[in-house]
């Protein structure tokens, strides 16, 4: 027997309320096994008197003083599980509208009108070990490095950890591999790629920079709130439940989050993203299901005090318990590259490469006679090769996007040497400093857990 579903109504003054009471008799005709079980009153005065009544139809009504806390309680409080908006312009626009989907799929509920359904995300219960998503409001965040980071700290901290992440180029069945016990250098990556594989996966990056147990997904398509329209993911953390470990990270893939349950949760957000991806549309809902943010590329160069100031601003004020980090990123070669000249592929913005080169070579003692920015864009990158790889000793890269299928097959043909490099990030404001973050992340996962 299916479950009677509760519905709460979104209504407003701009409505005479005979007209709202008939569309209430027209959604219990339509859905003659569920029931209204109450109204919240959103706004609008022009068809009300002096305020909304306290009862509509046989319905207790109440009144949401702003479109996230207040509706979200209001939702428990009536126990709802569709709610189904009867308001309109100008109450109810573009942007309120994407605030109330949000507030509902951080609930758990429903919320359709007239022309738009949205469904929350089924986070399957696959595994009861402490665990940690770590999502983001787009691809090129950083969240790789965020993952590779909190992975490498928890394993000092005497965690097993296993890292599952997913990827639109990730293995077909679920693929595990020990950072700690494989050799994962150029000749293994390359033989992955000459197999038709994507030899740059996320799950790949994190084992070699990590160390730990690593299991690779794929997916592909997402949806605006982030789910997957298809993945292995849920096979994935089975696999990786399966291990002697203690701890799972769950790495997201683009906006896409993992479709599996957390113990927590930390959003990934770059200072360089158009600030509505973060704080409007789905990016709300994104912030709602996590308990902190790392906010990235947090360069002077590339962004100003002000702008960042207002981006986290915004932030708080979609939940004020967030706790917020501000990052930078900072390469880490793999291996040594002293006294060499090098060419370093990135998927970094242009305006970090002044400040990326002065730290490589303060600190690593190479020369860096050239930067590609254009890690992600092959036809670019060939290109950018072409120009600069007789001219170097190695070449430094990232390993994402093409940097075994072009960067490290140019670097064997042309007998160059191929050093892989990790990104650090690395805080320089916020509530917490990136190390706190993470273990406030991890104390809380074991709590929950």
């Amino acid at each position: 027997m299916s479950k009677i579903k509760r519905i709460v109504a979104l209504v407003d003054g701009e409505h005479y309320p005979p007209v709202i009471k008939s569309a209430l008799r027209k959604i219990e005709e339509e859905n003659s096994d569920d029931r209204i079980v109450g109204l919240i009153f959103v706004g609008g005065i022009e068809k009300i008197a002096y305020s909304y009544p306290e009862e509509l139809a046989g319905y207790p009504a109440k009144v949401a003083s702003n479109l996230s806390g207040s509706l979200m309680e209001l939702l428990d409080t009536f126990g709802a599980d569709v709610v189904i908006d009867l308001s309109d312009e100008p109450v109810l626009g573009y942007s309120e509208r994407m605030q109330i989907a949000s507030s509902c799929l951080r609930q758990g509920v429903l919320y359709r009108g007239a022309d738009f359904c949205f469904e929350p995300i089924r986070f399957e219960d696959v595994s009861k070990k402490p665990s940690l998503s770590i999502i983001g409001t787009g691809k090129r965040v950083g969240k790789t490095a965020v993952s590779a980071y909190t992975a490498r700290a928890y394993k000092g901290m005497g965690d097993r950890i296993c890292v599952v992440a997913m990827g639109r180029g990730g293995p077909h069945e679920p693929q595990m591999v020990d950072g700690d016990l494989v050799n994962i250098n150029e000749e293994y990556l390359l033989r992955l790629s000459r197999s038709g594989l994507h030899a740059s996966s996320d799950y790949l990056e994190d084992a070699l920079v990590s160390r730990v147990k690593t299991v690779g997904c794929w997916r592909c398509g997402g949806g605006m709130a982030g789910a997957p329209f298809v993945s292995n993911v849920v096979d994935g953390v089975r696999l990786a439940d399966e291990q002697d470990v203690d701890f799972l990270i769950f790495e997201g893939s683009g906006s896409c989050i993992p479709p599996v349950s957390s113990s927590a949760t930390v959003c990934v957000v770059s200072a360089l993203q158009n600030p509505q991806y973060v704080l409007g549309y789905f990016g709300t809902y994104r912030l709602l299901i996590s308990d902190a943010v790392v906010v990235t590329m947090c360069e002077d160069e590339i962004i100003s005090r002000q702008d960042l100031s207002d981006l986290c601003h915004g932030i708080k004020r979609v939940s004020s318990s967030l706790k917020i980090t501000h990052t930078i990123f900072r390469p880490a070669p793999l291996e040594p590259i002293s006294g060499k000249s090098v060419v370093y592929v990135t998927t970094a913005v242009p305006g970090a490469n002044r400040v990326l080169t002065e730290y490589l070579e303060v600190n690593y003692g190479c020369k860096v006679i050239f930067i590609s920015n254009n890690l992600s864009n092959r036809a670019r990158l060939r290109e950018d090769l072409s120009h600069s790889i007789m001219d170097c000793d190695l070449i430094l890269t990232e390993l994402k996007a093409a940097a075994v299928d072009v960067v490290t097959e140019e670097a064997v043909a042309n007998g160059k040497e191929v050093v892989y490099c990790d990104n650090i990030p690395v805080s320089i404001s916020g509530d917490v400093d990136m190390d706190d973050l993470i273990q406030y992340l991890h104390d809380l996962a074991l709590s929950r857990a």
